[in-house]
């Protein structure tokens, strides 16, 4: 069945506006801060075992914990304060949520299976994963931010861990410290730029 061109353009202009008020409403609500917030963790549960190894399963116990609080209590806040822009917006809400618990579940699934892995394995996995969603995420918003965030923060990951398997970085615990400077980061400068920029 053709589609007669006005009705095609206008359920275009409508996808762009659903896209363009989702970067609005994520711009002026929590998920800026709460980019930020989890760069920051990063930084800090990636950072701190590179002085002191022996604490590394305690400070990402406490940094995961103190981020998925805050992260829930952020965007519970918000969605208490703030009017739904449109059911549009609102399923689109709903599937990035429902796509989040879905890479959660699978993740989890994928590491039961597994035989063992190492910390520096654990912890690169788990960085492509998220960034993964990141890069997935910004397709759907049709957000460059995301999605150059997603590929750079996964290339360094990858990256560092290849540099510290040759043994370009020393001790291997190096791709620690490199996590945490060149992944940790990037994701803190990704939830900046999203607070300053999508408005």
């Amino acid at each position: 069945m053709d589609v007669p061109a006005d009705e095609a353009r206008r359920a275009l202009e409508q996808i762009n506006r659903v896209t363009e008020q989702a970067k609005m409403r994520i711009g002026m609500g929590p998920a800026g801060w709460v980019i930020m917030l989890w760069g920051v963790i990063w930084m800090v549960c990636f950072g701190v075992p590179y002085w002191n190894l022996s604490i590394s399963g305690s400070i990402w116990l406490y940094g995961n914990a103190i981020g998925f609080i805050a992260t829930g209590l952020m965007f519970w806040r918000d969605y208490i304060k703030r009017e739904v822009v449109s059911q549009e917006l609102n399923q689109l809400g709903k599937r990035i949520g429902l796509a989040w618990m879905t890479l959660s579940f699978f993740t989890f699934g994928g590491f039961m299976v597994m035989n063992s892995f190492t910390g520096a394995q654990l912890g690169t996995i788990i960085v492509i994963l998220i960034m993964f969603m990141y890069v997935i995420i910004g397709l759907w918003l049709n957000a460059k931010s995301l999605v150059v965030t997603g590929w750079v923060v996964s290339a360094f990951a990858v990256s560092g861990y290849l540099f510290a398997k040759w043994g370009w970085l020393g001790e291997f615990r190096v791709l620690m410290l490199w996590l945490s400077v060149f992944c940790g980061g990037p994701l803190f400068l990704c939830g900046l730029y999203i607070k300053l920029r999508w408005k």
